[in-house]
């Protein structure tokens, strides 16, 4: 079944995507995604996927020591006590 929906054009020419689509399509804030303008006018929308091997090497340090499990904790912890104080 194809979910239709009409949708309104903001002043500024943007859109926005009703959350069940993006609930449908799993994206959300920050989601990267393609446009494709088809031949007969439509518009086709869709996530753009990463595969794991396109994150090789995403988080290398050149000239530092890889983090230990314990630092990458700590980190997080820290982090999550700045965003929740208690």
């Amino acid at each position: 079944m194809v979910d239709v929906i009409k949708i309104t054009l903001s002043s500024k020419g943007q859109l926005a995507i009703p959350r069940r689509i993006r609930e449908a399509m799993g994206v959300g804030a920050g989601s990267q995604l393609t446009l494709a303008l088809l031949n007969d006018g439509r518009l086709e929308i869709a996530p753009v996927r990463h595969s794991v091997t396109s994150l090789f090497g995403l988080l290398k340090r050149p000239g530092e020591m890889p983090l230990s499990t314990s630092d990458i904790d700590s980190a997080i912890e820290k982090e999550l006590a700045k965003e929740n104080p208690s």
